[in-house]
C-alpha cells in the first residue's frame, strides 16, 4: 500500500521520499520528523516496543487530514481510516494508523480541542 492522493495514506518510504523532495507542506514534514524522533530516541525510548519497531520497519501508515478545526479534515480522516481498515491486515503483524494534524495558528484552550474531538 503505497501513498495515494486518493486515499490519503502514506507509507514511511513514500513519505520520506516526498519529504526529501520537498513535495509535502512544511508542517507535514515537521510533524512526521517530530513523531519519528519520539519513536526512535535512544536516550528516551518510546514506551511501546511494538510501536517503535513498527515505525522502524515501515509498518505504520500516516495521514495528514489538516487542521482539527477544518470541517473537511474530519471527512478526510474518516476516508483515510476507512481505507486503512480495509487493508491493514496485509501490512504486517503490527500496524497502526498515525494521524498528524496541522498545528493551529495559535494555541487553543483544552476545551476547544475537546469540542473538536
Amino acid at each position: 500500500m503505497q501513498r495515494s492522493d486518493a486515499d490519503g495514506l502514506w507509507t514511511k518510504a513514500a513519505l520520506r521520499e516526498a519529504i526529501d523532495r520537498r513535495e509535502v507542506a512544511d508542517w507535514k514534514a515537521t510533524r512526521y520528523e517530530t513523531f519519528r524522533r519520539t519513536m526512535t530516541d535512544a536516550d528516551a525510548p518510546y514506551p511501546c516496543y511494538f510501536a517503535a519497531k513498527a515505525e522502524e520497519e515501515g509498518l505504520l501508515r500516516y495521514t495528514f487530514p489538516g487542521a482539527p478545526d477544518d470541517p473537511d479534515a474530519r471527512s478526510r480522516l474518516a476516508n483515510a481510516l476507512e481505507t486503512y481498515l480495509t487493508g491493514y491486515e496485509s501490512i504486517g503483524p503490527v500496524s497502526s494508523l498515525v494521524v498528524l494534524f496541522e498545528p493551529p495558528a495559535e494555541e487553543q484552550a483544552p476545551e476547544t480541542y475537546k469540542r473538536q474531538f
